[in-house]
């Protein structure tokens, strides 16, 4: 979805976000070596302090389309306390984490372990990876599996 987005952005604006993913990706390599793939911890990430690249004028430069994970980080502190991964952060803490469940989804339909990838990689990963975008699941199966993960993580399916 995000590499749709970008792909749909006007160009001078594609061209200055496809940089900054290209900055972060080189910083990312850097600080955890180029063989690292694209999945795991979110703290050895973090602690890289790499700017979200669609970070603009020092906002969301897609907040209507940003990830369900940058939507569960409901941070009210200061922006300065965020130069390190929750130390004097002041945030809502969400009963259940949307973004967990459908990685357990995810997981469960391609077959595979629940897993991330880090935001830098995000149109990387879309290029190498663009069949499994187009894979087509049946929803029922896929909603059946949301409601296992919620009611996992102590909540009933049907949410209400």
């Amino acid at each position: 979805m995000l590499a749709e987005l970008v792909s749909a952005l006007p160009e001078e604006r594609r061209r200055g976000v496809e940089l900054r993913f290209s900055d972060a990706l080189a910083q990312v390599e850097i600080g955890l070596g180029p063989d690292r793939p694209p999945l795991g911890s979110a703290e050895a990430y973090f602690a890289l302090k790499v700017p979200c690249p669609f970070l603009e004028d020092e906002a969301c430069s897609i907040h209507a389309d940003r990830p369900t994970t940058c939507r569960e980080y409901l941070v009210t502190s200061a922006p300065q306390a965020c130069a390190t991964l929750n130390a004097g952060l002041d945030f809502l803490r969400l009963p259940l984490s949307l973004s967990q469940c459908l990685a357990q989804v995810a997981g469960r339909a391609l077959g595979t372990a629940p897993a991330w990838v880090a935001l830098t990689y995000a149109l990387a990963w879309a290029r190498e990876h663009g069949a499994e975008g187009n894979r087509e699941f049946d929803s029922r199966q896929l909603i059946s599996w949301l409601g296992e993960a919620l009611a996992g993580q102590g909540h009933p399916a049907g949410l209400g």
